[in-house]
């Protein structure tokens, strides 16, 4: 997860300082307003990378005071720990599905506006 918002953060500014470039050179064209258009896309893209990152833990303190109160043994105390924590991850499969499609795009977005602005600066 945080190895996907460094990513996302990274390209943003790499597209940023690509097309900042592209602007402070001559006169602004229409490659410089699409490549404009496509980093606010990539910045917006970027923001439901850091949104997207909401795991769920399994709580185990909890669980733990449970068996404490209601005298579980060893044997319940680990089952319900595994259920927990078996929930946990199914919980969090989706999000990890949704952070990495999102990142691709973000990534992409990025690439195609950066990419945009050099062409701005070679016409």
């Amino acid at each position: 997860m945080d190895t996907a918002k460094v990513v996302a953060t990274f390209s943003v500014g790499i597209a940023a300082t690509l097309t900042a470039t592209a602007l402070q050179v001559g006169k602004p064209s229409g490659w410089d307003e699409l490549a404009t258009g496509l980093l606010f896309a990539a910045f917006l893209a970027a923001i439901v990378v850091v949104v997207f990152d909401r795991l769920t833990d399994a709580n185990h303190g909890n669980l733990i005071q449970l068996a404490f109160v209601h005298g579980w043994t060893q044997e319940r105390l680990l089952k319900e720990l595994q259920a927990a924590t078996i929930a946990a991850v199914d919980a969090n499969s989706w999000v990890l599905t949704a952070v990495r499609i999102s990142t691709v795009a973000q990534v992409g977005i990025s690439t195609l506006s950066g990419i945009v602005a050099v062409v701005s600066l070679l016409t």
